[in-house]
């Protein structure tokens, strides 16, 4: 009896490791390579769980900006950008970034408004 439990896990664990290789190879035909460079501000995809009280569906699904502080890999170690008041993130994955492309308003002087 414990013979069999221990080739069934044995079996069930080969099994897992095959689908993981699997899906990794399937996925990894759509996945892109990012282009992102350090110094590059960017955002994170931090959809949360709804909570009591707060709406999923209203919620905010990007955070950021921050920008990026080190490469490795498909891991990003991110610190947050001069004008944000986010915390740092050591290990986020290239799936959950996009560029930020930062608004630029234009400034009018008072005298080229004309009545």
């Amino acid at each position: 009896m414990q013979a069999t439990l221990v080739t069934a896990i044995e079996i069930v664990h080969f099994q897992n490791i095959q689908t993981h290789a699997a899906n990794a190879i399937q996925f990894n035909k759509l996945c892109k390579a990012p282009d992102f460079h350090v110094g590059q501000e960017v955002l994170v995809f931090t959809r949360q769980l709804s909570r009591p009280g707060r709406s999923r569906k209203l919620s905010r699904a990007w955070k950021g900006p921050y920008e990026i502080e080190a490469i490795s890999h498909d891991q990003y170690s991110l610190r947050p950008s001069p004008t944000s008041n986010h915390c740092a993130l050591n290990q986020v994955h290239a799936q959950r970034i996009k560029a930020y492309h930062r608004l630029e308003v234009p400034v009018l002087a008072i005298g080229d408004i004309s009545l």
